[in-house]
């Protein structure tokens, strides 16, 4: 009799955890204005990633985490001050855990080309 508890509270514990999950990306071929006689120069490719957990209240990538990994981004190319065709992906996931415990996740992910922006050089 008790083999058979331990196997129906199995299945509820499976049966009560669950996951979801939703990815979003935005590309963006233009990140910022460049005066019209300013040279672009491309650096490279560069890649940052910020992610972080939360039990119960979902956790928030606000403006200032966005400029934070913005300025990590730039930091990977010396003289860089700007990033051009970026790619912004966020993902978003709930894991259900055993007797409805919500743990939450969200993994932020910027890549794109670094470049130097030289003001009124253009000839």
């Amino acid at each position: 009799m008790k083999f058979s508890y331990k196997i129906m509270l199995s299945i509820l514990i499976f049966v009560l955890s669950g996951c979801a999950s939703i990815k979003t990306g935005e590309l963006v071929p233009k990140s910022r204005f460049v005066d019209s006689d300013s040279v672009v120069k491309p650096l490279g490719m560069v890649k940052a990633e910020y992610s972080t957990w939360s039990f119960f209240i979902p956790p928030e990538f606000n403006l200032d985490k966005t400029y934070s990994l913005y300025d990590k981004v730039l930091a990977q190319k010396p003289g860089a001050n700007i990033l051009i065709n970026y790619r912004l992906d966020n993902t978003y996931s709930a894991y259900f855990l055993p007797f409805l415990i919500p743990w939450y996740t969200l993994e932020v992910t910027l890549e794109g080309t670094a470049a130097k922006v030289e003001i009124g050089k253009k000839n």
